[in-house]
């Protein structure tokens, strides 16, 4: 039973703690939004995503995801043929 309400009150304590953190906008740096965003960030020295990912500014409305897909599928190609990085066109 102690075990039992000890999970329950920790629980709550570290989830109230996430909640103010986004209820209050953190920024993508706060400590308390790394710890909440480290799931997805990679482990150890491989980051995955970096902080300031989360606040990056809104792709326009007219961006042409199937065009940018295939310059990067170009790119590949290229890159696979020569042996070495290029420019995307």
């Amino acid at each position: 039973m102690a075990f039992t309400l000890y999970i329950g009150v920790t629980g709550l304590i570290i989830q109230s703690i996430d909640l103010r953190a986004i209820a209050s906008h953190a920024a993508a740096t706060d400590p308390e939004m790394m710890a909440i965003q480290e799931s997805i960030d990679g482990s150890g020295n491989y980051e995955v995503i970096a902080p300031a990912d989360y606040a990056a500014a809104a792709l326009p409305a007219n961006f042409d995801f199937k065009r940018r897909a295939g310059e990067r599928s170009q790119v590949r190609a290229l890159v696979r043929r020569h042996g070495h990085s290029v420019e995307a066109p």
